[in-house]
């Protein structure tokens, strides 16, 4: 078994189940991370979107230098950020 190995279950009387599987018990959790995203099993999304935003605020934080620069065009800057919104 993987430390990997978890069951997220949603029942309303918060059951706890017993899966075995390759002889190692799953662990029963309320939440956990699957390809990026926080999924829990109140289906409730809002730590998810304020990471999300963290995550952007960042990035554009970071690219302030750029927004500064006279060099580059108005144009240039609105078109990079439609591609990063």
């Amino acid at each position: 078994m993987t430390a990997a190995s978890e069951l997220r279950h949603c029942d309303p009387n918060d059951t706890v189940i017993a899966i075995t599987v390759a002889g190692g018990r799953l662990e029963q959790v309320d939440s956990f991370v699957y390809l990026g995203s926080k999924v829990r099993n109140d289906a409730d999304c809002t730590d998810e979107v304020k990471l999300r935003m963290a995550m952007g605020t960042t990035v554009m934080v970071k690219l302030t230098k750029m927004w500064k620069n006279k060099s580059l065009s108005t144009v240039t800057k609105l078109r990079l950020m439609k591609a990063l919104v």
